[in-house]
C-alpha cells in the first residue's frame, strides 16, 4: 500500500471515529468505541483504557478488548508509575518496548505479575487530557517485544484527543439526565 493510500485510510478511520464518538451518549458506549477502534486502527494484541481517580492518586483500567486474564484486566496503579500510570500523568505519549526488562519505568510488583501473566511485553499509550486535566490513558500492547512506529503514535494520539472530549461530553450527558430526573422527582 502506497504511503497515500495509507494516509487516507488512516485520516478515513480516524474521521469515521470522530463521527460514530460524536453519536455515542452514555458512557460505557463511549469506551467500548473508543478501545475497539483503536485495536483494530493500530492492530494490536490488545488496546484498553484507563481512566485516573484523583483522589486516590491512581489510574485504573476501566475498558479492555483482547486481555485474557482478570489480574491484568483490573490493574490500578498510581499515577506515574509502569507505562499506564506514566501516560496517565497527561504530560506525553509514551511506549516501553520490552516492559519486563524496561529498567527506565517505576515497576510495581502486582502489576509485573499482572503484566507477565498476561504475557505482554510491548506497550505504548497517550494520555487522555481535557482542558489540561488528564482523565486517563489509552494503551495499546503487544504478546511480543517491538517498537511502534511514529504513524501507530499519532493514530493513538489522535484518538486520546477525540476520546478524552467524548468522555467528558458522556459524562456530562450523564450528569444531565441524573439531574433531569431529580428536579422531575
Amino acid at each position: 500500500m502506497t504511503t497515500d493510500a495509507l494516509d487516507h485510510r488512516l485520516l478515513r478511520a480516524l474521521l469515521d471515529t470522530a463521527a460514530d464518538l460524536a453519536e455515542l451518549a452514555d458512557t460505557e458506549s463511549v469506551l467500548a468505541s473508543i478501545v475497539r477502534r483503536t485495536r483494530a486502527l493500530v492492530g494490536t494484541d490488545m488496546a484498553y483504557l484507563s481512566l485516573n481517580d484523583h483522589a486516590a492518586g491512581e489510574t485504573y483500567i476501566r475498558r479492555a478488548e483482547g486481555v485474557v486474564t482478570h489480574a491484568y484486566r483490573t490493574i490500578r496503579m498510581p499515577i506515574g508509575t509502569g507505562v499506564l500510570g506514566k501516560v496517565a500523568e497527561g504530560l506525553a505519549p509514551f511506549q516501553s518496548l520490552d516492559y519486563s526488562n524496561d529498567p527506565t519505568i517505576t515497576h510495581i510488583p502486582q502489576v509485573d505479575h499482572a503484566v507477565q501473566a498476561e504475557g505482554v511485553h510491548a506497550i505504548m499509550g497517550s494520555p487522555l487530557v481535557v482542558d489540561g486535566r488528564p482523565l486517563g490513558a489509552l494503551m495499546v500492547a503487544e504478546r511480543r517485544a517491538r517498537r511502534f512506529t511514529h504513524s501507530e503514535v499519532t493514530i493513538v494520539e489522535s484518538l486520546a484527543k477525540h476520546a478524552a472530549i467524548a468522555i467528558q461530553n458522556a459524562h456530562r450527558y450523564t450528569e444531565a439526565l441524573n439531574a433531569a430526573g431529580r428536579a422531575d422527582a
